[in-house]
């Protein structure tokens, strides 16, 4: 590795906080163990059904000002719209989130 790498990790060191939310993404997409809380995910819903949950939770009910904690909850809610209060997408939104810390 060149020295230029490691001063590209910490110059993005700032941006690791956004990390959080697109791991929450991938676990919901992808399924998969959160390396940090070792919680695994089992069996994602698929990028389709993924971007469908984040785009209207984004766009209906995130401000740029909302917390991890609020971006949770705007997720269930968008899954909840689109899928049903029982279903499955649901509560795979609700593993992710708790994967990577945020909630329970």
């Amino acid at each position: 590795m060149s020295s230029g790498h490691s001063n590209w990790s910490k110059q993005t060191e700032v941006h690791g906080s956004s990390g959080i939310a697109n791991n929450a993404f991938y676990l919901l997409t992808e399924g998969g163990k959160n390396r940090t809380s070792g919680l695994e995910v089992k069996d994602g819903i698929g990028m389709d059904k993924s971007l469908k949950i984040f785009g209207r939770a984004l766009t209906t009910y995130m401000t740029p000002s909302t917390t991890f904690a609020q971006a949770r909850e705007a997720t269930i809610k968008a899954a909840t719209d689109l899928h049903g209060a029982d279903s499955v997408e649901v509560q795979k939104v609700k593993d992710a989130w708790t994967a990577v810390g945020v909630g329970k």
